[in-house]
């Protein structure tokens, strides 16, 4: 689904708080240690770290919204590239999943 600008600049606030865990490495670490509470995939991601993603989701119960366009969330937060970010905030997460869900996304 297709996210307007107020998701996205709600993720860069999120990334410049320092409430965001940024790239693969970082954020199954943060869903594995319990600080991430919303996990956000670029559609750009290849379909083996999507799945490997969706199933690490699934077993710790944490939501996963997949963010289209492709590269819109590296280029907003300044790093082109990035495919998986873990937001740790409560008040960023739950605004990010208001805002997902009226978009008609799947959360």
């Amino acid at each position: 689904m297709i996210l307007k600008d107020n998701f996205f600049g709600i993720f860069g606030l999120a990334v410049k708080a320092g409430k965001a865990m940024l790239g693969t490495f970082a954020c199954e670490k943060g869903v594995k240690g319990g600080k991430v509470g919303l996990v956000l995939l670029d559609a750009g991601a290849s379909n083996r770290t999507k799945k490997d993603v969706q199933n690490m989701c699934k077993f710790f119960e944490i939501p996963l919204i997949e963010v289209e366009p492709e590269g819109m969330m590296g280029k907003r937060c300044g790093k082109d590239g990035l495919m998986l970010a873990g937001i740790t905030d409560p008040g960023f997460t739950k605004r990010l999943k208001e805002i997902a869900k009226s978009n008609d996304a799947e959360v």
